[in-house]
């Protein structure tokens, strides 16, 4: 009973492993910078596998229609996330030495 289980969980681990650019790069954010890292690497393209299974079955107008409509509000909140991140890289760059 516990050979059958192993192999389901070797089964189960084997299938679970992304595959592609995408799954490299979420290993490779977990080896360099943590589980951290890596998980949100992994929900990251979890939400774009899901925005494309959504534009798959939902259609492209209706999603069109959408980003058309609420383009001002998600540039503005694009902008400031990028912003964010641009002022936590800063911050977290150690200030140079005085000569």
């Amino acid at each position: 009973m516990a050979v059958f289980f192993l192999r389901g969980v070797l089964i189960g681990l084997l299938f679970g492993v992304p595959a592609g650019a995408v799954g490299a790069m979420t290993v490779q954010g977990t080896w360099n910078y943590g589980i951290k890292a890596g998980l949100f690497t992994g929900f990251g393209s979890s939400v774009a596998d899901g925005i494309y299974a959504c534009v798959g079955a939902f259609g492209l107008t209706v999603i069109s229609e959408f980003l058309l409509k609420y383009q001002t509000v998600i540039n503005l909140v694009g902008g400031g996330l990028a912003c964010c991140i641009y002022d936590e890289q800063c911050a977290a760059q150690s200030p140079a030495h005085d000569i």
